[in-house]
């Protein structure tokens, strides 16, 4: 069992019936969610799944990463991969509510969910793109929603620039790069690249800021210190 660590944002399993959970509450229940442990220098933030050990970011204690509603440990929960109940709803309601950016959701052929959510981005006046993965038969259509203002309206991006700065050693070509897009919808900036497969750092940090990832995540990400 795993010691030493704090409860961030984490609930109590209702399944609790195999041993050898990792992060347990107080009374032995597992786990689900976001759990912490601290080093001299970092932070760790550990994300569990019904007692086990998912995947984890360490991160400089120092200096504190920008604050913007848009940017959570939330949303990074939503990227895919980890059981989250309701994880579309939650989603369109982190979208809608300008608590995430961007979002991306999948419809199989025929279902009216999608036409629903492109009739409510374009009320609510939301940019929307739809699009199909072409690599395989009867594959989901997507649709990709957001927020139609700049990255520069939204974010601190000179802020966010000297963040990267100070935690990474790729501060010049980050910075570069962000200013380089400031002035793109988020949209347009992940339809811009490989957005789903990030081939280099500058790509890490434009898909988490248009995801609304925490800074610290893609900090860990950049210099290799995720866990």
């Amino acid at each position: 069992m795993a010691k030493n660590f704090k409860i961030i944002d984490a609930v109590i399993c209702k399944n609790h019936s195999y041993s050898g959970r990792q992060y347990l509450s107080e009374n032995g229940l597992p786990l689900e969610g976001w759990v912490e442990r601290e080093t001299r220098t970092h932070l760790i933030r550990i994300i569990c799944s019904n007692g086990y050990y998912s995947n984890g970011y360490k991160y400089p204690k120092n200096p504190n990463p920008p604050q913007n509603k848009l940017l959570s440990w939330d949303n990074l929960r939503l990227c895919g991969g980890y059981v989250v109940p309701d994880e579309s709803l939650q989603i369109e309601r982190r979208v809608f509510n300008k608590e995430k950016p961007v979002g991306d959701l999948q419809f199989r052929p025929g279902v009216t969910g999608e036409s629903i959510l492109v009739r409510k981005c374009l009320e609510e006046n939301f940019e929307v793109v739809q699009y199909q993965w072409p690599h395989a038969e009867n594959a989901p259509r997507s649709v990709m929603f957001g927020s139609k203002d700049s990255l520069e309206s939204l974010f601190d991006i000179d802020a966010i620039s000297r963040y990267y700065a100070a935690t990474t050693g790729f501060g010049k070509e980050i910075g570069l790069e962000l200013q380089r897009v400031r002035g793109s919808s988020p949209i347009q900036v992940l339809q811009s690249y490989s957005w789903g497969s990030p081939a280099s750092k500058v790509d890490l940090v434009k898909t988490g800021l248009c995801l609304g990832y925490a800074l610290e995540s893609t900090v860990s990400l950049i210099n290799g210190a995720n866990i």
